[in-house]
């Protein structure tokens, strides 16, 4: 669930029980994160990326609207804040130009066939350098739909997607179509 008015733009994920091996079945597992972890929070005015567990859940707690039941949920909840590294796909600057080059040739290419195929559909070519899902979250400002894919892989809960459809589909700013490709 992604809190999209949360200044952190807070999301939290409830795995089924049990998420850890020997998990107690009277103990949960509630797993989230913020995007914007330098903004400070609605209801305790910190960012994120300053705040204690404890803030991170008065946070959450408020996103939820539980003010009626908070002091039960802290008494009872253990909050344990890790902050992950910034992981990025960008070259450095003296090398973006060189990989938008080589990466505008590729999509050329690879949209010839397709083009021939389709000549009624318009495409407009846009190479970035980055992740996929930032790409097409910062797109989708500007889109009527977002078309975006996902493997079929079997999963004994259904349907499962990967990282970039995941975040698509919670961050879009048009509605996400996605479409399963062998």
């Amino acid at each position: 669930m992604t809190f999209k008015d949360s200044p952190w733009l807070m999301s939290i994920v409830v795995p089924r029980p049990p998420h850890f091996d020997g998990q107690p079945e009277d103990v949960f597992t509630l797993w989230g994160y913020g995007l914007f972890i330098d903004t400070p929070g609605e209801h305790t005015g910190k960012a994120m990326a300053e705040s204690t567990g404890r803030e991170v859940l008065d946070e959450l707690l408020g996103q939820l609207g539980f003010d009626d039941i908070a002091d039960e949920v802290r008494a009872t909840t253990t909050v344990t804040t890790v902050m992950m590294p910034y992981i990025t796909s960008v070259p450095p600057l003296a090398e973006a130009e060189q990989f938008r080059a080589i990466e505008g040739e590729l999509l050329t290419e690879a949209l010839t066939g397709w083009r021939e195929k389709f000549p009624e559909v318009e495409v407009v070519e846009d190479s970035r350098i980055g992740t996929g899902s930032s790409a097409l979250v910062d797109a989708s400002t500007d889109a009527s739909v977002v078309v975006v894919g996902r493997r079929r892989r079997p999963h004994h809960v259904g349907l499962r997607l990967g990282p970039v459809p995941h975040a698509v589909l919670h961050h879009a700013h048009a509605p996400v179509a996605v479409v399963p490709h062998d």
